[in-house]
Formats: C-alpha cells, sequence, structure tokens
C-alpha cells in the first residue's frame, strides 16, 4: 500500500492531488471491474461445467443400470442353459447305464451260448472221431473178411 500512495502527488497545503486519486480511483474500479467481470465469467463456466458433470453422471448412471441389466440377462440366460445341459446329461447318463446294463446282460447271455456252442462242437467233433474210427475199423474189417472170402 505505502508504493500506492508514493505515486499521489502532494498538494501544496496538505493532502493529495485530486487528480492522481481520482485516477487511482479509477484504476482500482476499472481492474474491479475487470475481476468482477471474470469471476462472473468463471462462475458461468463453474455452472455450466457442474451442469455438464451432472448430465454425464446421469449417462454413467443409464449405462451403468444397462451394464447391470445385461450382466443379470447373460447371467440368466447362462443359469438356463446349464440347467439345460444338466438335464440332457442326466438324461443321456441315464440311456448310457441302461444300454450298458442291457449290453452287458446280453453280452453274459452270449457268452454263456457260445460256451454251451462249444461244448456241443467239441462233442460233436469227438462224435466224428468216433464215428471216423468206426468207418476205418468197419471198412478193415470188411477188407479183411472179403481177402479171406477171396482166399478161400
Amino acid at each position: 500500500m505505502s508504493g500506492d500512495i508514493r505515486r499521489f502527488r502532494r498538494r501544496l497545503f496538505g493532502g493529495f492531488d485530486t487528480t492522481d486519486v481520482m485516477r487511482y480511483i479509477q484504476e482500482l474500479a476499472a481492474q474491479r471491474n475487470t475481476y468482477k467481470q471474470t469471476g462472473d465469467r468463471l462462475e458461468k463456466e463453474l455452472i455450466l461445467l457442474n451442469n455438464e458433470i451432472r448430465r454425464l453422471q446421469s449417462e454413467l448412471d443409464v449405462a451403468d443400470r444397462r451394464i447391470m441389466d445385461i450382466k443379470v440377462k447373460t447371467l440368466d440366460e447362462a443359469a438356463e442353459d446349464l440347467s439345460s445341459l444338466t438335464e440332457t446329461y442326466s438324461s443321456m447318463r441315464t440311456e448310457v447305464e441302461t444300454a450298458t446294463d442291457a449290453i452287458s446282460s446280453e453280452l453274459s447271455r452270449l457268452s454263456a451260448t457260445l460256451s454251451n456252442l462249444i461244448d456241443v462242437l467239441d462233442k460233436t467233433g469227438a462224435r466224428f472221431s468216433d464215428i471216423k474210427a468206426l468207418l476205418e475199423n468197419e471198412k478193415s474189417e470188411a477188407a479183411a473178411a472179403f481177402c479171406a472170402r477171396v482166399k478161400n
């Protein structure tokens, strides 16, 4: 402040030069008006920025709600798909177990039948061997009887 006071010229009989004081007051008023205008402009910009922030926050809230709706819908669909797949799996497993039991039972039955068939074939082979031996024996006896009759 002392720097401002020195700018004033002194009068001969005390006090300061009125023109200097008036010019200083006008400069201060001009600075105050400039600061006021700048402050008013900044306040308006602040209001606009706050409005923009509220608008963007509103858009963000809408986007968050949409994201949450999509997420919930996707999770619901995934749960339904999983449930459907689980049912399909259970059904297929039951079918495979039933088929496995039926095939296992049929294989056991076929194994028994094949064992019986092998026994029958073994017995039949033995009978063929016996018949062959009988035929060979009969043939030998017939040949011996024929030879004995031809000699006599």
